[in-house]
């Protein structure tokens, strides 16, 4: 199955589209002179193909990515957040206090 499936299809612009968990996320088969802009495939076990029919087809700037972010990867992100968030609260406070002094 793909998320985008061109068949015998010619001279078409595909972008800004989004295919999840598909086999292929774009999929072009006897399609000639497409063009397939900015698309974003996530998780699917091929990003794009096309077979040996088609020709000319340009495929730029489009995002591919294979693997969904494990729970490891959000609680590093979780972490990561808190930590930034305490940097600027610390910095904010330690203005407020300078300001608090100069102003007396």
């Amino acid at each position: 199955m793909a998320g985008i499936y061109l068949y015998n299809s010619d001279r078409n612009s595909v972008s800004g589209n989004i295919a999840n968990n598909n086999y292929y996320g774009i999929n072009l088969t006897k399609s000639n002179f497409n063009e397939i802009t900015g698309n974003t495939l996530f998780d699917n076990s091929i990003c794009y193909s096309e077979d040996e029919f088609s020709r000319e087809n340009t495929f730029k700037n489009n995002l591919c990515v294979k693997d969904k972010p494990s729970d490891d990867d959000w609680v590093i992100s979780g972490v990561i957040g808190i930590v930034v968030t305490s940097i600027v609260l610390i910095g904010l406070s330690v203005l407020f206090w300078q300001f608090k002094r100069k102003v007396k």
